[in-house]
């Protein structure tokens, strides 16, 4: 298993909050009624995965 150095996991941190914070300053998406709301039990807080 690989060792992730202290300083690159604090980096990560602060990006994540700081996304938060970005997230935070967005105004409210108009509700769609066509849509269901997403129900996979994430609270939002969670980093995506990125997809490639």
């Amino acid at each position: 298993m690989a060792v992730i150095p202290p300083d690159l996991l604090d980096r990560i941190r602060r990006l994540e909050e700081e996304v938060r914070e970005l997230r935070g300053r967005l105004p409210a998406p108009p509700a769609d009624e066509t849509e269901p709301a997403e129900q996979d039990g994430s609270t939002g807080d969670e980093p995506e995965t990125p997809t490639r």
